[in-house]
C-alpha cells in the first residue's frame, strides 16, 4: 500500500481496498496512537480493546470517550458493531 499505521491514509486504503465506506468501518486494536486515534482521524469508528500490555500501559480516558466501545475480550465486540448507526 505504501503507507503504514499510524498514517491515517493507511486506514483510508485499507477501507477502500476491502470497498468499504471509512465512515463505515470499524477498526479494532489495543494501542491508543494505531488503533485508536489514527483511525478516528481517518474518519474511521474505532473499539479499543484492553488485553495485553498495550491495552493497560497506555491510559487516555478523553481517546476512548471516542471510541465506539472500549471491550475486554473479542466476545464483546458484536454487542460493539451492533452500535454502529445505520447509514444515513
Amino acid at each position: 500500500m505504501g503507507v503504514a499505521k499510524p498514517s491515517p491514509e493507511f486506514f483510508v486504503r485499507a477501507a477502500a481496498e476491502a470497498g468499504a465506506a471509512p465512515d463505515r468501518t470499524v477498526y479494532v486494536g489495543d494501542q491508543l496512537r494505531n488503533d485508536v486515534l489514527a483511525p478516528q482521524r481517518a474518519g474511521l469508528l474505532s473499539v479499543r480493546i484492553r488485553r495485553g500490555p498495550w491495552g493497560f500501559i497506555e491510559r487516555d480516558d478523553a481517546a476512548e470517550r471516542g471510541c465506539l466501545a472500549v471491550i475486554t475480550t473479542l466476545l464483546e465486540l458484536p454487542e460493539a458493531v451492533g452500535a454502529v448507526p445505520p447509514p444515513t
